[in-house]
């Protein structure tokens, strides 16, 4: 029985990665790859790998959707005693048209086109560019498409971009593009 994990790598995408199973006295032919949005109706995402890799990527899933997994391994009987059940949201899709404007010496001024079923936003930043994003504001409101940023430093580069959050899910958007400003 494989050991089984699931990481979200996009809003349509999750990896899969797993322990080799044990063949039970037979040569491994493959693992079968189930999904489920319900934890109880099973569907084949892969009926056989046809190899005995035990990674795979998950593409062209629903976004801001919950998966459950599980993995088997099959050899010339069939398929074994399938992994423990992993699950995982994959994320919203992102906003876009992120746009900072410098306002004055101190003050930049954000807009972007928002998203729709999120519960907020986080506006994140960096300065200098380069130097990773930490959270400016982690409660705008899910109807604001506009932000200012304010009490800055004259003469610094800030780089902005903006996350939705959903907390039904505890999931969040892809990262907006990314916008600087002087």
């Amino acid at each position: 029985q494989p050991t089984l994990t699931v990481t979200v790598l996009s809003d349509t995408s999750h990896k899969l990665d797993w322990s080799a199973s044990s063949a039970n006295g037979s040569t491994l032919q493959g693992y079968k790859i189930e999904y489920s949005l319900d934890n109880s109706l099973w569907s084949n995402y892969v009926t056989n790998t046809g190899n005995t890799a035990v990674t795979r990527t998950a593409t062209s899933l629903n976004v801001d959707d919950q998966y459950y997994w599980r993995v088997s391994g099959i050899n010339g009987v069939g398929a074994g005693t399938p992994s423990s059940v992993q699950n995982a949201w994959t994320l919203l899709s992102a906003p876009t048209n992120l746009v900072a404007t410098s306002i004055s010496e101190s003050q930049i001024n954000l807009s972007w086109t928002g998203i729709s079923g999120i519960s907020s936003y986080t506006i994140q930043y960096e300065s200098p560019t380069g130097n990773g994003f930490s959270s400016l504001d982690t409660g705008v409101s899910s109807s604001d498409t506009t932000y200012s940023s304010t009490s800055l430093t004259t003469g610094t580069q800030y780089n902005y971009r903006i996350v939705g959050v959903y907390t039904n899910s505890g999931s969040n958007s892809v990262n907006s593009n990314e916008s600087y400003a002087n």
